[in-house]
């Protein structure tokens, strides 16, 4: 059994809406889209359980999101994101 999840760190619901939202949707908006905010992060079981039921951030973003940190609702949980290639 796995102690981790993989999680989006902007739900896919979240930028489905971006795109959505778009007046004016060209393969390069969408390119553009995807690679600021199509992240994927390896969370704990503990981490991913203090997003979704503690936080309530399971398909959605905090409330005070800037709109472009794609990191905000792991630093809204107080979790420690380490980058890797």
């Amino acid at each position: 059994m796995s102690t981790t999840d993989n999680d989006h760190a902007i739900p896919v619901k979240v930028i489905i809406k971006m795109l959505m939202d778009k007046p004016s949707l060209s393969e390069k908006v969408i390119i553009e889209i995807l690679r600021q905010f199509y992240v994927s992060v390896t969370v704990t079981k503990y981490e991913h359980t203090v997003l979704l039921k503690n936080l309530g951030l399971a398909s959605k973003m905090p409330n005070d999101w800037n709109g472009i940190d794609p990191l905000a609702r792991y630093k809204k949980a107080g979790i420690q994101v380490i980058e890797t290639t």
